[in-house]
């Protein structure tokens, strides 16, 4: 998503911008929707922009615990800077961005990539408080109950048990 340099001097409050999934390069995500929303603000500041804004989509993902499918919604918000001060670029900060003054637009594509990245969790779960899938027959828990009886079996940690009582 390319901003030009008038259209940030101009400014802008709360301007909808459309972003392709297939623009942003983001395999090994499914994505509801082929379109990301973003919801953008521009402010001058010195030697720079301020950008405010918030990003809108929705990832598919199965359950780690029950397998079901589910739409996993996201609303990450942000603060960028934008600015042709070298001094306050550093390598550990991501939200202040080089814009020299002899560039005539900037593209934000590489810094929503990353914020998309930032927001697939490491584990998916469709509630907090899934019941996941009977270990005995597969049912899922969600649903409805099981027949099972719980089997108890000794474990390696049986032992350890034991010592702390």
């Amino acid at each position: 998503m390319k901003l030009l340099r008038s259209e940030l001097v101009a400014g802008f409050s709360d301007k909808l911008f459309e972003i392709p999934v297939s623009s942003l390069n983001l395999k090994g995500l499914e994505f509801r929707k082929e379109i990301i929303m973003c919801r953008l603000s521009s402010e001058s500041i010195p030697k720079g922009f301020t950008l405010k804004g918030s990003l809108a989509f929705s990832f598919l993902k199965s359950c780690d615990r029950c397998l079901e499918k589910f739409e996993d919604v996201h609303n990450p918000a942000f603060k960028l800077w934008l600015t042709s001060n070298m001094d306050l670029i550093k390598d550990e900060n991501i939200d202040v961005i080089p814009f020299p003054n002899t560039m005539s637009d900037i593209d934000l594509k590489n810094v929503f990539h990353d914020f998309i990245f930032l927001e697939d969790p490491l584990k998916y779960l469709c509630s907090n408080d899934c019941k996941g899938l009977c270990h005995h027959c597969g049912l899922n828990l969600n649903n409805n109950s099981c027949n099972c009886v719980t089997i108890s079996t000794d474990t390696p940690f049986d032992m350890l048990e034991n010592m702390v009582r």
